[in-house]
């Protein structure tokens, strides 16, 4: 079994290697944590970014990652997704935490 990272803050297309295999894959994705700091520079705990796991992914020729930046001052974190157009239509997906 090959493990890969997928960690820049971007949007990219990724092809897959030729061991992949459709039938037997895990994809697992972390969203970024949200700010602990509010627009006046007051402190407090920044929400964690949401886990979300998927096996079996199909991948015809390419997938869109997206992996989330973390939050700053008061801003939420941001989401992250794997083989999908947003987190939501995504194959994995995981919400960004509140800033």
């Amino acid at each position: 079994m090959t493990t890969i990272y997928l960690t820049t803050a971007d949007s990219s297309p990724w092809t897959p290697p030729a061991d992949w295999t459709n039938g037997a894959n895990t994809i697992e994705v972390i969203a970024a944590g949200g700010s602990g700091r509010d627009s006046t520079g007051a402190s407090g705990g920044g929400g964690g970014g949401a886990y979300a796991v998927a096996t079996n992914i199909t991948i015809v020729v390419t997938a869109v990652f997206s992996v989330g930046v973390g939050g700053s001052a008061g801003a939420n974190g941001g989401d992250t997704w794997f083989n999908g157009a947003t987190v939501s239509t995504a194959s994995a997906g995981a919400k960004g935490g509140s800033g």
